[in-house]
């Protein structure tokens, strides 16, 4: 987008050659939705309806608003690549922080099983020789 291509050319070039998949294949209903001359906010807001994913929602919310404004496509992608960064790092962060947690009850099990398989045979050894 930022060379100077349309977004209608940038679908075109993203999707060609690629591997289907479902991003690929909603792409490429844009793109021939395009085509077809369908406005390029129309063929946003069906990829919308068609999608639950909360990054395509975002980056079509503000594609449509940066078209509707005349704000340059190329701004606007630059900022909501960012937003949709930090969102996923935030992601992996609560991520870790949830593994941490499944990490630790594990670890407590083995460290207590470990001190009683070394101390359970010198406790036996005590409580025999009488000192308990």
């Amino acid at each position: 987008v930022q060379a100077g291509a349309t977004v209608e050319d940038t679908f075109d070039l993203y999707v060609e050659g690629r591997e289907p998949s479902p991003l690929i294949d909603e792409l490429r209903l844009v793109s021939a939705e395009l085509k077809k001359n369908v406005t390029f906010i129309d063929a946003m807001m069906s990829l919308r309806a068609r999608t639950d994913a909360l990054s395509i929602e975002m980056t079509v919310s503000e594609l449509v608003n940066s078209m509707e404004a005349g704000t340059p496509t190329s701004d606007i992608m630059r900022v909501v690549s960012k937003e949709l960064r930090d969102l996923r790092t935030a992601n992996a962060e609560q991520m870790g922080e949830k593994l941490k947690l499944k990490i630790m009850l594990p670890g407590f099990l083995m460290a207590g099983s470990a001190m009683i398989i070394i101390l359970g045979p010198a406790i036996i050894e005590l409580t025999n020789s009488g000192m308990f």
